[in-house]
């Protein structure tokens, strides 16, 4: 019942561009504006407080969180068409790992987050189509599974059902949300290169 209140609560904070995109005869887009700017910039907090890999160089000036899970082939599409700006140094992905679509999908996440190096192995798998995958172990540790739960709750929270959820500030520095593989436009947009 919490998470209900809690999502009617943040619902019409995630109220779709799209509607005044079309009456101004323009196609709409997957992009969306999220909230007003405090609203917005407790949401960023959360986000940055949470627990997530880094895909690029820390100092990048373009930041965009990816909430993702490891059998998601839209989430890996959008990883493969970022590449230029994340080898570029342009943009740093901070993602955010989620075991929501198939029933080996939070071991999955919790062995990627177990390695040594989660980001490098969240890199390696992603770049191998995820071919390379380090021992999954039926048991989850308990801290691993607390993080995975975490990134569930602030994606259930933000109202996002599906991966990739993309959130990301724009030029005029106000949140943006992308659910599900953002097209040429909203891609150029969020990484900063119209």
């Amino acid at each position: 019942m919490r998470k209900l209140a809690l999502f009617l609560t943040l619902l019409p904070l995630l109220v779709s561009t799209q509607a005044l995109s079309a009456d101004a005869g323009q196609t709409p887009s997957a992009t969306q504006n999220t909230a007003s700017n405090s609203e917005e910039q407790a949401i960023w907090q959360r986000m940055e407080q949470a627990h997530w890999l880094l895909d690029g160089k820390k100092d990048a000036p373009r930041i965009i969180y990816l909430f993702t899970d490891p059998f998601c082939p839209y989430c890996r599409q959008f990883w493969q068409q970022s590449r230029p700006w994340i080898d570029s140094g342009k943009v740093q992905i901070r993602t955010l790992l989620v075991g929501v679509i198939k029933p080996d999908s939070p071991a999955t996440a919790a062995a990627i987050l177990s390695s040594m190096d989660p980001a490098k192995t969240w890199r390696d798998y992603e770049q191998s189509s995820g071919k390379i995958v380090p021992e999954v172990s039926r048991l989850i540790a308990p801290d691993k599974l607390k993080i995975l739960n975490d990134n569930k709750k602030i994606l259930i929270d933000l109202g996002a059902a599906v991966t990739p959820a993309i959130y990301y500030m724009n030029d005029a520095k106000q949140l943006q949300q992308v659910v599900g593989l953002p097209d040429s436009t909203s891609l150029h947009a969020m990484m900063g290169s119209d």
